[in-house]
């Protein structure tokens, strides 16, 4: 008889062990020594997603990851030479789609006798399970640099100096985690729409020169930071995918060739301060929905980080003001006075103790807010003015005082916080103003404005008032009935003529006429007035000023 094939024998081998061939999810290949498929169960088949029969395919060239290939082909060699028996590993292989899959491998050598004729892999599919133990690696390694950032800026108060350096150690954590070559931080001021300051880590072997970022002059920064707070994040794992509308930062890409871009907006209560940029020049970098979670969470540590800063800075101008006040207090004018937050007075200037009727030296200082206002305000001073100050630093407002006579005194009062050197409020000062005069000026207002309506409903002639611009202020009622017109109708002296004397030549005439009374030629004459019902009056104006700014025209109404 002839010799067999060696692929028939190793055929035969598997054939005889066809159930175990066939365990679902599970692959099974066997080799000729020339590196050949010779057998592959339909399960591979499958999971390969081979459409076209594997059968006489190289395996390593048609369904190793290249990275891995070299070490596959080795540990095959070293195999079928019988020198090694190869442990239990894993490696990609790729699927005719180009996906790639993590296949647990056992595999041995399939004998002849004592001849060595074939390798046979065992292999399961622990795609899923390994991505999902990656991702989980990934997110404990993504906490545990959040938790480290977040501790890094946990002392900023009491080390101001070092602000700069945690924030590249920062950038430098990031950079690494996410494997980018730039990670930078661009700080934006609001108020002039320009750049103010540039923080940025690079990778090493990366060239450390400035990024090509800077070279975006402030009307394209601000372009961009108002593209980034509406979009609210850019990113793309190729720069091709970038949005086309992003026009500044085409100019810096056509001569900078990136591979990856993220940019993050970094804002709190709607302030922004800049954004956080990721820029890879070297590798395509897949952002996945992790890494965007972890640099928005980032972003917004940092933008705390900043917010606190400018909140420092703010107390630091506050507390220079508060020096000057300290200056001034004693000899203004002006009442001015300190309490805890139990209300208890500490200070009170002479101004102060004057407006309320103390005549003795420290009089106020060991009183309560009680004492020198009602209960209805020392509630809305506790429940609604304390917890404004604790987030807005200031406050202004109408607060009654009482003096020490009982008399009630309407003031202003412009309270703001105290804090120690170590950023804790511990008192609210108050800038108090005597507003009693400015109140009872209102008072007289609203009577005298009381009056004058209750007049001109009952003023027996019909007028109206209009300012120097021409613009018609107020028509009385009896203004109303007797032409029929409202302020709707006739906004405007101009409108008024339209409609009172629709006759353009007429009309002229009583232009001249009216130019001759401004040049201060007395001219009385009697007007025929259209009313909006069609019928016409003979009426007799008569005009006078009032103050500066408005004229009175009262109408008379001539019989024949």
């Amino acid at each position: 008889m002839g010799e067999i094939n060696p692929n028939q024998k190793i055929i035969d081998i598997i054939s005889k062990s066809i159930t175990f061939a066939n365990v679902p999810g599970f692959i099974l290949v066997a080799l000729d020594l020339n590196k050949e498929i010779v057998y592959m169960n339909p399960n591979g088949t499958y999971i390969l997603n081979d459409n076209i029969s594997p059968i006489g395919k190289n395996w390593f060239e048609n369904f190793i990851y290249e990275p891995e290939r070299k070490k596959i082909e080795i540990e095959f060699e070293s195999s079928i030479s019988g020198k090694i028996n190869q442990p239990i590993e894993e490696c990609f292989v790729i699927c005719s789609n180009s996906e790639r899959r993590i296949i647990r491998w056992f595999h041995d050598v399939l004998k002849d006798g004592e001849e060595i004729i074939g390798v046979i892999y065992f292999g399961e599919d622990v795609t899923s399970r390994r991505y999902i133990q990656l991702e989980l690696r990934h997110r404990i390694a993504m906490e545990q640099l959040i938790a480290g950032i977040s501790t890094t800026f946990m002392d900023i108060s009491q080390t101001p100096d070092l602000i700069e350096e945690k924030i590249l150690d920062s950038l430098a954590n990031v950079g690494v985690f996410v494997n980018c070559d730039r990670c930078s931080v661009f700080l934006f001021d609001i108020k002039t729409s320009k750049l103010i300051n540039h923080n940025e880590w690079v990778a090493e072997n990366v060239d450390p020169s400035k990024n090509k970022m800077l070279e975006l002059s402030d009307t394209d920064f601000s372009w961009l930071s108002d593209h980034i707070k509406e979009q609210n994040i850019i990113f793309a794992s190729k720069i091709s995918d970038l949005p086309k509308n992003i026009a500044p930062l085409e100019k810096i890409l056509s001569k900078n060739p990136l591979k990856s871009l993220l940019i993050m907006p970094m804002i709190k209560k709607d302030y922004f301060y800049g954004f956080l940029s990721l820029i890879s020049e070297s590798n395509e970098i897949n952002w996945s929905n992790l890494d965007i979670k972890l640099l928005q969470t980032i972003a917004d540590l940092l933008s705390n980080v900043f917010s606190h800063i400018k909140i420092q800075e703010e107390k630091r101008i506050a507390q220079n003001r508060l020096d000057f006040f300290n200056k001034a207090i004693e000899t203004s004018g002006i009442g001015f006075l300190m309490s805890n937050f139990k209300g208890k007075i500490r200070y009170a200037n002479q101004a102060l103790m004057r407006l309320l009727g103390y005549d003795t030296l420290n009089a106020l200082e060991g009183k309560n807010w009680k004492e020198i206002t009602s209960n209805k305000y020392c509630e809305i001073l506790e429940k609604q003015i304390y917890p404004i100050l604790l987030q807005e630093e200031i406050w202004m407002g109408e607060i009654p005082l009482i003096g020490k006579n009982g008399k009630k005194i309407e003031t202003l009062i412009n309270i703001f916080l105290v804090r120690n050197r170590n950023n804790i409020p511990v008192h609210m000062a108050g800038i108090v103003t005597d507003i009693s005069d400015q109140k009872k000026g209102q008072i007289e207002l609203r009577k005298s404005q009381r009056r004058f309506m209750n007049l001109s409903e009952n003023f027996p002639l019909p007028f109206a008032i209009s300012n120097k611009k021409g613009k018609i202020v107020y028509l009385n009622p009896k203004f109303i009935d007797t032409f029929g017109y409202t302020l709707e109708d006739i906004p405007s002296n101009d409108a008024w003529m339209e409609y009172a004397y629709p006759d353009p030549i007429y009309r002229a005439k009583l232009y001249e006429n009216w130019k001759k009374i401004e040049a201060g030629i007395k001219n009385p004459q009697i007007n025929n007035v259209m009313c909006k019902n069609g019928q016409i009056r003979r009426v007799l104006f008569q005009e006078f000023e009032i103050g500066d700014d408005e004229l009175v025209a009262i109408a008379e109404e001539v019989k024949k």
